[in-house]
């Protein structure tokens, strides 16, 4: 990195003498304005934009017709967060070349830095309209649709995707997009084949042992969180998931409780899903894992109610009746997909 920087402020020292020697010995415009643009490049590169800024001006003053120029002029206004003149400039550009991919993506990646997703994915749609397997704009698209809810729509790209170039790690989002879907035969069926490729993916193993529980091939869910644990034995979710298909599904209260007793000293304490296992209906073992989790100081605030008939909180008024009309139900909002960074694939240079 030290060299790197040392060697782009020699590039700034003899760029600035061959344009004091460009002054006086009369070097024509164009070649000055290239001088310029070359200088530009340093400057971008050591993160001095307003002196990048400069650079590239001076090169388009000179040369008004130097589309690399007015491009990462463009990209120096988008680094500095001075969208507006960044969108400003890539609109010219695209003028006098309409269709240029570099560009109109350069304007997606603008407006994803704004939060405006809707035209970020209006932009790399117009890319997928002349060049409908793009691999970039296909992967952006696929991105702002999740960012946008529209995960079929993202599902749609990611398929496209992967028809192109076979990427695993596309493979992996596509079958997240199938969980999150409930779609869990599809779900598992793609995991399989990932971990064809990925075996050492625990993650992936841990989400196969998710679809197929919701499956219901318990046997073969088991298997998968095992190879979980096997990658990564410190971790407590798939202990506690191997334990809540023995505990309700193979009825194996003994070995249900084990591997539960694992959970809890890789950490376990999720409260929530605690309540969700003693609320199954198919728990035939109530007393026995209501002992293990209030020796365990895991059993949740209400059922230790229950279990001791003592409240453990202040005392409450009585509650009023009142007249009930149609039950409403609320829906459950959807899981924000967190933000992911959506960056244009070309070198500053524009060529």
């Amino acid at each position: 990195m030290v060299n790197r920087h040392a060697s782009l402020l020699i590039t700034v020292f003899c760029v600035a003498a061959v344009l004091l020697l460009g002054c006086e010995t009369g070097v024509p415009p164009d070649e000055v304005a290239q001088v310029y643009y070359n200088l530009g490049n340093a400057y971008f590169e050591l993160e001095k934009y307003g002196l990048a800024t400069t650079a590239y001006l001076n090169a388009l003053a000179l040369d008004d017709s130097f589309p690399q120029a007015g491009y990462n002029l463009a990209r120096v206004y988008v680094e500095s967060e001075e969208y507006e003149k960044g969108l400003e400039a890539l609109s010219k550009l695209l003028e006098e070349d309409p269709g240029n991919s570099l560009i109109l993506s350069t304007i997606g990646w603008t407006y994803y830095l704004q939060a405006d997703y809707e035209k970020a994915l209006e932009t790399f749609q117009t890319i997928l309209e002349r060049m409908p397997t793009d691999e970039h704009a296909l992967y952006n698209s696929a991105v702002l649709s999740l960012k946008l809810e529209r995960k079929e729509s993202a599902l749609g790209y990611f398929l496209k995707l992967y028809n192109e170039n076979k990427d695993s790690e596309i493979l992996y989002r596509i079958a997240a997009i199938y969980l999150d879907l409930q779609r869990w035969s599809d779900a598992s069926g793609v995991l399989t084949e990932y971990l064809a490729e990925k075996p050492e993916d625990a993650d992936a193993y841990y989400d196969l042992g998710i679809a197929l529980t919701a499956e219901r091939y318990y046997d073969k869910a088991l298997e998968a969180f095992e190879s979980c644990i096997e990658l990564r034995k410190d971790d407590p979710l798939p202990y506690f998931e191997k334990a809540v298909i023995l505990i309700l599904y193979i009825e194996n209260i003994d070995e249900g409780l084990k591997t539960l007793e694992a959970a809890v000293k890789a950490g376990f304490n999720d409260s929530e899903k605690i309540t969700a296992l003693l609320n199954a209906e198919e728990l035939l073992f109530a007393d026995e894992l209501t002992r293990f989790l209030e020796e365990k100081e895991l059993l949740p605030e209400e059922a230790l109610k229950e279990s001791t008939g003592v409240s453990t909180g202040e005392p409450s008024e009585p509650e009023e009746t009142v007249p009930q009309n149609d039950a409403v139900s609320e829906e459950t909002p959807a899981e924000e997909v967190a933000p992911e960074k959506v960056v244009p694939d070309e070198e500053t240079n524009g060529n």
